[in-house]
């Protein structure tokens, strides 16, 4: 939804919501026992708020990011510290003093003013049912902290209730009251189940009983002697009396968990292991990348028996990895790569598929090359389809010779290529970025039929990055961060704090494998390193490692959010060394290798 018409959506629920729905949460500062922090790499991270009684709040969703400015500002007034066990919970001193600044001077006008202007988004939006965060600074600074600049009144009402003059409170507005109750009793399952971790003490709730909750008092009691308890004995003791269990042995339990969550971690890497498939050798590291030969036609020539089959399918990988192809036989050995013709066929059944494919082709072009006028008028989806590609193909690679004049044939022959791909997968049918992998394949084939069934193949295996649900990419963007998160844990952890582990910097050069970030006859190159399959299946991914690998130092000195980061990878575009970003991946690829066998060495041992 375009950001202004989300503006007026919003702003119209609430005009249209009745005040009596809306459930307000005023939660004193000094009663907050921790945060934790949950960062997705897909979707909205937030953060539930545990009070020192046990009780979790509804999760605090961060749309557009936002939460570190948060608890930057936060810490302003109270002191936050990090838990020793867990990055992600975040701590109220109790060594700290009351908030010693008035809130009055928490500027958030200021603040909020400098936010819409870069991000041109407002941020901080909630995104359960019936909660909202109002559109001016203002506005949002009554709706977190309370009506400050509101005269203090005697009304009980939770809507009109504000800060008393000497404790701040935090306002949270989540959802509709005939769903809090749910809703908050599931946050603090969840939150206890998953953090085990408050200020003093951990209480596991057990399951409801008839008997009435105890005052906050009592729960002070019994805390109180829960940290008594844990200095001196490493039982559980049940109190029935209070409704909680309180556990003992904190500590032994804070390891087990890590432990626990390492052991998860590690195994989940070993399951998603991106090397299986890879067909290099340790021993076969080449760090002369550069003096590699491209595969000549009289080495082309020897590849094959009498029958016509390739002998060295693996030596032939290696050859295509580290030196490319020469551009005279790019058009056989292309067919190879991209799995149009079989490794293991012979020069009579690629003969016969030539054939067959070339009438096949035909009957799936005439189907919308022989539609009439009255029938396109009523073919909307085909006349949809059809205006894509033709946009898309007057602006693909113009300053290439082959498209460069308007009356271009091999113009032609792409628009005919795309729109009859679209007839012939249907389902898929075509999506912007096709073009940047269709038309370095005609260039290279120069024949409309072959250059259809080439790029068809391809799309076998990229099918998945343009999927109208983006699984396919997202599956490929999680798999890049769980990369460099073992890979590069400073890195990680830089990109974590500035809310870019989404590596949506990353997606065009997933999406058509790094065709806009080189120049053409590099990209080829690049291609053809990937499509030999020396490396494995996700060799991209490394390239893309390699890449941020060799800018991150930049990237980190600069301090670069992640609108900075985007920028700069787009900017990177037309200015790698292409040898350079590949020898750097190979090297990666490695490491990472090695640090896997490792790993599986250290798991298999333990069984």
């Amino acid at each position: 939804m375009h950001h202004k018409s989300l503006k007026e959506h919003l702003e119209t629920q609430q005009k249209e919501q009745n005040p009596q729905d809306l459930y307000a949460i005023l939660v004193p500062v000094s009663d907050i026992g921790f945060f934790k922090k949950h960062i997705q790499n897909m979707g909205y991270s937030y953060v539930i708020v545990t009070l020192k009684n046990g009780v979790a709040h509804p999760p605090l969703y961060f749309r557009d990011g936002g939460m570190q400015e948060f608890f930057r500002e936060l810490h302003q007034h109270v002191r936050i510290t990090k838990s020793k066990d867990d990055e992600n919970i975040l701590l109220i001193s109790r060594e700290s003093e009351p908030l010693k600044k008035s809130l009055a001077e928490f500027n958030f006008d200021e603040y909020f003013d400098d936010m819409y202007k870069t991000k041109r988004e407002f941020s901080w939006q909630i995104l359960e049912t019936g909660s909202k965060i109002f559109k001016s600074a203002k506005e949002i600074k009554n709706n977190i902290f309370g009506n400050i600049d509101a005269p203090s009144t005697s009304s009980t009402s939770s809507a009109s209730i504000g800060p008393t003059t000497n404790q701040a409170k935090i306002n949270m507005n989540y959802m509709s009251s005939e769903k809090t109750n749910n809703a908050t009793s599931a946050a603090t399952a969840a939150s206890t189940n998953q953090t085990k971790d408050t200020v003093g003490g951990f209480f596991r709730r057990r399951a409801p009983s008839f008997k009435s909750t105890p005052p906050s008092s009592q729960l002070s009691t019994s805390s109180e002697k829960t940290q008594q308890s844990n200095a001196s004995s490493s039982s559980v003791t049940n109190n029935e009396d209070e409704g909680f269990e309180i556990v003992e042995s904190l500590e032994s339990i804070r390891e087990k968990e890590q432990q626990q969550r390492l052991q998860e971690e590690e195994l989940d890497l070993i399951k998603s292991d991106l090397t299986n498939d890879v067909l290099q050798d340790d021993s076969e590291i080449n760090p002369q990348r550069s003096n590699d030969q491209p595969l000549t036609p009289s080495e082309w020539n020897q590849m094959f028996d009498s029958s016509g089959r390739i002998k060295n399918v693996p030596l032939l990988r290696r050859i295509i990895f580290y030196g490319g192809i020469s551009q005279e036989i790019r058009k056989q050995v292309w067919k190879f790569l991209l799995g149009y013709y079989n490794f293991d066929s012979t020069t009579s059944e690629r003969q016969e598929l030539d054939s067959q494919k070339k009438i096949e082709y035909e009957k799936y072009k005439s189907q919308w090359t022989t539609i009439t006028p009255k029938q396109e008028s009523r073919f909307s989806l085909y006349r949809e389809r059809q205006g894509r590609v033709e946009k898309d193909v007057v602006r693909t690679d113009r300053t290439h010779p082959y498209f460069k004049d308007e009356s271009s044939i091999y113009l032609k022959r792409l628009y005919d290529i795309l729109v009859t791909y679209s007839f012939y997968n249907f389902d898929l049918g075509y999506c912007q970025g096709m073009g940047d992998l269709a038309s370095p394949i005609l260039v290279v084939m120069e024949d409309e039929v072959d250059a259809f069934w080439c790029f068809a193949s391809l799309m076998e295996t990229m099918e998945k990055n343009f999927q109208i649900n983006s699984d396919g990419m997202e599956k490929q963007l999680q798999a890049l961060c769980k990369l460099v998160k073992w890979m590069d844990r400073d890195l990680y952890h830089y990109l974590y704090d500035h809310d870019s582990t989404n590596f949506f910097f990353c997606f065009r050069w997933v999406l058509v494998q790094f065709k806009r970030e080189f120049s053409f006859s590099d990209t080829m190159r690049l291609w053809e390193s990937i499509w030999s399959m020396y490396m494995g299946s996700n060799f991209h991914l490394f390239l893309c490692y390699s890449i941020l690998n060799m800018h991150k130092q930049h990237v980190i000195d600069n301090q670069f959010g992640f609108d900075d980061i985007l920028k700069y990878c787009i900017d990177l575009s037309c200015k790698m060394d292409v040898m350079e970003v590949l020898h750097n991946a190979e090297l990666q690829l490695v490491v990472y290798k090695k640090k896997m066998d490792k790993l599986k060495s250290k798991h298999e041992n333990k069984v």
